[in-house]
């Protein structure tokens, strides 16, 4: 049995410390780094696509629950297992111009029957209790009895002297329904469950 010195060249000591090993290493090095980047971009498109997703309020259709410059999270798995309640806050595309984010509140949902009348909203004819609309908010507005369609909810702003809604354009189909709202996060000193 024979040993070399770590001294000598041609050692393993120089083998190791060769150009080409060194290359190896970066080489593996960048592979590793990239696969690590490739999987995290895979991973965050995944979560935002059926997760989760940011959005910052814009406007005070829904003052004074959600103010201008808000930054919120929004679940999208509502979506997919089991829809959305009366009350919750949902983003949406805008049904006359799909490439508008609208935020609002769901009022009715599928197969309610809606109606207003003055500053009442009347849902499967009782009164709608609205403690998230002040009084100074409110409109006069008039709706016959609607029935909601399957698959559509009837939307409105908080704020309802300042929310362009179902009101004025009908209800909101579910597959144009991004998410619900689950949080918000910004400004810190508001930040709350919703």
């Amino acid at each position: 049995m024979t040993t070399e010195p770590e001294d000598q060249p041609g050692s393993q000591a120089d083998k190791d410390d060769s150009p080409e090993l060194a290359e190896k290493g970066l080489g593996r090095s960048l592979k590793d780094w990239a696969k690590s980047i490739f999987v995290t971009l895979v991973a965050v498109l995944l979560i935002k696509a059926f997760l989760v997703e940011a959005y910052v309020v814009r406007g005070a259709s829904m003052e004074p629950t959600l103010w201008d410059g808000e930054r919120l999270l929004l679940e999208k798995v509502s979506k997919r297992f089991g829809g959305f309640e009366r009350g919750d806050i949902v983003v949406f595309r805008y049904p006359e111009d799909p490439r508008k984010l609208f935020i609002k509140r769901i009022i009715a949902v599928p197969g309610d029957t809606i109606r207003i009348a003055g500053e009442r909203v009347w849902l499967n004819g009782a009164e709608l209790k609205e403690s998230y609309v002040p009084d100074n908010f409110k409109t006069f507005d008039i709706l016959p009895p609607t029935v909601i369609p399957e698959g559509h909810y009837f939307v409105m702003g908080d704020h309802r002297s300042d929310s362009y809604d179902s009101r004025k354009w009908g209800t909101v189909a579910e597959n144009e329904i991004i998410g619900k709202v689950m949080i918000r996060f910004w400004p810190l000193t508001r930040m709350d469950r919703l």
